[in-house]
């Protein structure tokens, strides 16, 4: 060995190229630790997407698609948390089911995107009436729901209030209201939308363009 050397050229050789399979084989592998990463980040990117799209999806379910206003299952779900709210303390529950007058005419004699903008305005309607505590829906083609908390003046006057808002949009449109009362302590949301409903056929019956009540004992006092 030249110069009294203890390894030779063919060993350094060897040890540099047993580096290099080294540093090869874990280049590999961290290109492919980085690809294996890259994958597991797009494939949470797309869960996360695909469960954002979904709650969107399952938020548009739960909304009216014209005005905007929680449908039925998210209506009743809203009110039923009104029973763990202070707002119910010596106070009335109100259930207020609003089915619109003339409203086929509408759709007859001016067309389904009259129809469609009537509805746009009575949910506005009902927004600029209601109070922020106060949650509305709607039900059905022309129908609406309200329910509220509040003394028996108040109901009262928010529903003359919704009735008269409702008439201003003009075309013959009006409103009929039925209102179911109850505690919240006997407070029972079917059972209340059904009494509702009841009291504005009756409202119907005596002219439209009204509202009536429920039998109930609270009756005289909106009387």
């Amino acid at each position: 060995m030249a110069g009294g050397s203890q390894f030779s050229v063919g060993w350094y050789v060897g040890r540099c190229n047993a580096l290099i399979s080294a540093t090869a084989l874990l280049l590999i592998y961290l290109r492919e630790m980085n690809q294996v990463y890259l994958k597991t980040v797009q494939d949470a990117r797309l869960l996360a997407l695909n469960n954002a799209m979904l709650e969107v999806k399952m938020d548009q379910v739960r909304l009216d698609h014209l005005t905007g206003l929680p449908s039925r299952s998210l209506f009743l779900e809203l009110a039923e948390t009104l029973r763990s709210r202070d707002l119910l303390n010596q106070q009335a529950v109100a259930r207020l089911f609003i089915d619109l007058d003339g409203f086929k005419q509408i759709n007859d004699n001016l067309g389904h995107d009259r129809g469609d903008t009537v509805l746009v305005e009575v949910a506005a309607a009902l927004r600029s009436v209601l109070r922020d505590s106060d949650i509305a829906g709607r039900v059905g083609g022309d129908e609406f729901v309200v329910c509220l908390v509040a003394p028996p003046a108040v109901i009262k006057a928010t529903a003359t209030a919704v009735a008269s808002r409702v008439a201003a949009i003009g075309d013959g449109i009006g409103c009929s209201i039925g209102i179911a009362l109850c505690q919240a302590e006997s407070l029972e949301w079917d059972a209340a939308l059904r009494q509702a409903d009841e009291a504005m056929y009756q409202a119907k019956r005596q002219g439209k363009s009204r509202f009536t009540v429920y039998g109930h004992s609270l009756l005289d006092e909106l009387a």
